[in-house]
C-alpha cells in the first residue's frame, strides 16, 4: 500500500497543488490513515470498505493535535478526508479499485464563517519583548511581519532576501504562485541580526549539510518545520505569562490572520493586503475585513 504515495504526490502536482502542500499536509495524512487501517490487516486498497474510512474520521476526532495540543477541529479532520478523496480519485485512474467508498460518503466541510482566532496589537508587542534570541524574533517577524505561510517560511532560502531592496521573494506560494513580498525596517533588522549572530552558531551543528540554503535552520541545524515554528511560537506566548494569550495556542496560522486583520483596520487598501498575502482571490481577502480587532502596532 505504501507504494502509492509516491504516485499520489505526482498525481498532485499534475492537479496544481504547491509542493508545500503535498509533502505537508496530503501525503503526511495518508501515511497515517495507512498506518492505522494497517490494525484491520488490510493488504490492498479494494479491502478498504466506507466503514474503515469512519472509523478512521471518528479516531482523527478523538486525537490530540500534535502541534498546538488539544483535540483536532472538524475543519482538520475534513483535511484528512479530502486527502483520502484524493487518493482514491487516483486509485480509480490506475484501475486498483472497483468501487470507491467516498463516493458513498457525505462528509461536509464545516461552515467557513467560523470565527478566526487573532492576537492583538498589545499581545503581539507582548511577544516580540518576550523573544530570548535573534533566531525567535527572525520567526516572529517572518510569520507575522512578512504574512508568510508556513509552507512558505520551510522553503524560504538565504537567496530569496533582498535585504538591501526591502523585500524577499516567495518562489512558490500556493499554487505555485511566486511574489515578492516588502519588508519594513524592523523586519530587516531581524533578519539581519538572525544573521549575523544566530544562523553561524546553528551551521555548526551537527545535522547542518553546507548544500543547505534554508533561512530557518533548527537547533540541531535542519531546516525548520511546521512544528518547530509553532512549537517556538508558543514558547514567546508563555513567557509573557498573558492567559488569554496562550489560551490561543498560537500557530502559524494565526499570526498570518492576525496581519491580514491588522491591515484592513489600519486601512491598507484591501486589493494591497490580498498582494501581500499570495491571495488569487479578493474573496479569501475579504473574510478579514468581518473580524474585530484594535488597530495595528507599527511593525
Amino acid at each position: 500500500m505504501e507504494k502509492i504515495i509516491k504516485k499520489y504526490a505526482s498525481y498532485l502536482h499534475q492537479l496544481g497543488y504547491a509542493e508545500s502542500s503535498i509533502y505537508g499536509r496530503h501525503k503526511r495524512s495518508i501515511k497515517e490513515f495507512i498506518s492505522f487501517i494497517r490494525k484491520y490487516g488490510v493488504q490492498e486498497w479494494k479491502e478498504i470498505t466506507v466503514h474503515h474510512i469512519k472509523d478512521y474520521l471518528n479516531y482523527l476526532r478523538g486525537r490530540e493535535n500534535k502541534v498546538v495540543g488539544g483535540k483536532l477541529t472538524e475543519k482538520t479532520v475534513y483535511d484528512h478526508y479530502r486527502s483520502i478523496q484524493l487518493l482514491y480519485d487516483l486509485l480509480a485512474v490506475k484501475g486498483e479499485i472497483i468501487i470507491n467508498p467516498t463516493s458513498q460518503m457525505e462528509v461536509k466541510a464545516p461552515p467557513r464563517n467560523q470565527r478566526r482566532i487573532t492576537v492583538t496589537e498589545e499581545e503581539i508587542t507582548q511577544m516580540y519583548n518576550a523573544c530570548k534570541n535573534d533566531k525567535e524574533r527572525a520567526v516572529l517577524s517572518l510569520n507575522y511581519g512578512c504574512g508568510l505561510r508556513v509552507g512558505e517560511l520551510e522553503l524560504l532560502e538565504i537567496r530569496d532576501l533582498k535585504l538591501d531592496d526591502g523585500y524577499l521573494i516567495v518562489r512558490k506560494g500556493k499554487g505555485n504562485k511566486r511574489r515578492a513580498v516588502p519588508m519594513s525596517i524592523g523586519v530587516i533588522k531581524d533578519l539581519i541580526n538572525y544573521l549575523k549572530y544566530e544562523r553561524p552558531r546553528l551551521t555548526a551543528e551537527r545535522h547542518y549539510h553546507r548544500d543547505n540554503q534554508s533561512f530557518m535552520l533548527n537547533e540541531v541545524g535542519r531546516p525548520m518545520k511546521e512544528w518547530t515554528f509553532n512549537y517556538t511560537l508558543q514558547a514567546m506566548a508563555r513567557r509573557t505569562e498573558n492567559q488569554d494569550l496562550i489560551n490561543k495556542r498560537i500557530t502559524t496560522h494565526i499570526m498570518r490572520h492576525s496581519i491580514a486583520t491588522h491591515l484592513l483596520h489600519r486601512g491598507l487598501d484591501i486589493n494591497q493586503v490580498r498582494q501581500f498575502l499570495g491571495h488569487v482571490l479578493l474573496s479569501t481577502t475579504q473574510i478579514y475585513t468581518h473580524i474585530n480587532n484594535k488597530q495595528v502596532m507599527q511593525i
